[in-house]
């Protein structure tokens, strides 16, 4: 999927761009701006199935309309739980890339590994902005508001692109917290074993067609 080079570089530049706004535009708006996520331990994981890509056209059928409903609420649950865990984050976090950790249960080996390199534990990049979560005790909560198969690419009992929308919350001991505005995130979920995990994330206008 075109989510390797977006979910690598983009992925690297949105999470410096959305911390750093944060931090920099306070005052300008009460609604704060996205921002990385915090750990919740560690899981065994196995390896995913290569990564689809997008179709030339909108599927003629309705989105994910050959998938049991069974297959349906699990994929868009792994795609909700890791869009939660990616999102969400605490003052009592260790890094700000402590995200990496809590999105390892809802991940592939190899997009776990991609994370692992694409954001080291600690590179420093964000410590100015770190230090004003940590002075100011913020805490962001991320809440899903749904989640639908993405037209532009084929949904199947293995395999499918989730578009999950969400909304997060800041709360800090200095008043410029608040809800943002729904958001949305494009995650491919790939069966592994009994469970579906994310394999690969699309941010910005990724998909075919658009």
């Amino acid at each position: 999927m075109n989510a390797k080079t977006v979910g690598g570089a983009l992925a690297a530049v949105v999470m410096v761009a959305i911390l750093i706004a944060q931090f920099a535009g306070k005052g300008d708006t009460d609604e704060p701006e996205a921002a990385p996520p915090a750990p919740t331990g560690a899981a065994t994981l196995a390896t995913e199935a290569p990564s689809a890509g997008p179709t030339d056209t909108p599927a003629s059928e309705a989105p994910g309309s050959k998938v049991s409903d069974e297959t349906r609420a699990a994929q868009f649950a792994a795609a909700e739980a890791y869009t939660v865990a990616y999102f969400s984050f605490s003052y009592r976090d260790k890094t700000p890339n402590d995200f990496i950790t809590r999105v390892k249960p809802f991940s592939t080996t190899s997009h776990y590994s991609e994370l692992r390199e694409e954001f080291d534990e600690d590179d420093g990049s964000l410590s100015n902005a770190w230090d004003d979560v940590r002075k100011e005790r913020t805490v962001v909560t991320t809440e899903t508001r749904g989640a639908e198969y993405d037209p532009w690419y084929d949904a199947t009992e293995n395999k499918a692109v989730v578009v999950v929308t969400y909304v997060r919350s800041t709360d800090n001991t200095v008043g410029t917290g608040g809800t943002g505005d729904e958001q949305t995130i494009k995650v491919e979920v790939s069966k592994v074993g009994d469970k579906f995990l994310v394999s690969d994330t699309i941010f910005g206008d990724a998909s075919a067609g658009q």
